[in-house]
């Protein structure tokens, strides 16, 4: 789900799956909650969506507020790995889209990195 639809709705989320999967008598499914899209970048963050400050910044907010409302991770840019590890742990799953070789096109991603740089930073 996307975290930027907040708090509330990220618990009513996981309140209906938690209830579906005892009703189904399943292990609860992780969830995970989008945090900011690898193809943004600060610029775009704050004129496109109207959200001030650094997409860091944003981020960290969005997946400590995932982490509240009871999701077992978020998907992040690799770039944001080391800060939402620090203030989450490692209990809580980090999914790094942008994950490309040194050698490739960044396509539509603004904040990339290579898998050896994102597994070395934390990244689940």
């Amino acid at each position: 789900m996307h975290t930027m639809g907040g708090f509330e709705m990220m618990k009513a989320a996981i309140n209906a799956v938690a209830d579906e999967a005892l009703k189904l008598r399943v292990k609860r499914p992780l969830v995970l909650g989008v945090t900011i899209l690898t193809s943004i970048k600060k610029e775009m963050m704050n004129q496109y969506l109207r959200v001030a400050g650094t997409v860091e910044d944003q981020v960290v907010h969005l997946a400590r507020l995932a982490e509240r409302a009871g999701l077992g991770g978020v998907v992040a840019s690799p770039q944001e790995i080391e800060v939402i590890r620090k203030s989450s742990g490692d209990s809580f799953l980090i999914v790094t889209p942008g994950v490309r070789p040194v050698w490739s096109s960044g396509n539509d991603q603004k904040r990339m990195m290579t898998r050896g740089e994102a597994i070395t930073k934390g990244a689940s």
